[in-house]
């Protein structure tokens, strides 16, 4: 399902250049896949751009590509260590 939406900016905004449909299509994306509302993926879709080309976006922006919590590397570590002990026995 789509979903069309329009916002007005506050007078006095001044912006140092224009920004274009699509400018504001990546913005969303990258916002909304920052926040983990979303995959990369269907941020990707959201763009406009394939996934690769939104990957690489975010390369060129210096923005992570992955979320990878503190929580998923203790997650990771407790694993390691608890191959390297069945190894061990």
């Amino acid at each position: 399902m789509e979903k069309n939406m329009a916002f007005t900016l506050p007078e006095g905004i001044v912006l140092s250049k224009e920004f274009t449909q699509e400018d504001l299509r990546l913005g969303l994306a990258i916002l909304l896949h920052a926040r983990g509302d979303i995959s990369i993926g269907k941020a990707a879709e959201i763009s406009g751009l394939r996934y690769r080309d939104y990957w690489d976006r975010l390369v060129a922006l210096d923005l992570p590509v992955i979320r990878y919590t503190e929580e998923m590397w203790e997650q990771d570590l407790r694993y390691l260590n608890r191959k390297k002990e069945d190894k061990a026995n």
